[in-house]
């Protein structure tokens, strides 16, 4: 568990307050524009696409799903 929450931490501090703001919109709209802001997000693994058969959409790190930046 050390290991998990120390990476949560790194991974928080990589995060800047417009990083936040995206990470919010892809976890409401489980999309992403293409935008640079996305892409960084996804390159840096704080965004991850799943697929399904023919469907796919994107969600935030799990890691970051408890986070108090992400509470509503």
């Amino acid at each position: 568990m050390a290991v998990i929450r120390s990476r949560r931490n790194e991974m928080m501090m990589a995060v800047s307050d417009a990083d936040w703001e995206l990470l919010r919109q892809v976890r409401q709209s489980q999309k992403v524009s293409g935008a640079d802001g996305y892409e960084k997000l996804i390159n840096s693994r704080l965004v991850f696409e799943y697929r399904q058969d023919e469907e796919s959409w994107f969600d935030i790190n799990p890691l970051l799903a408890e986070a108090k930046e992400m509470q509503d």
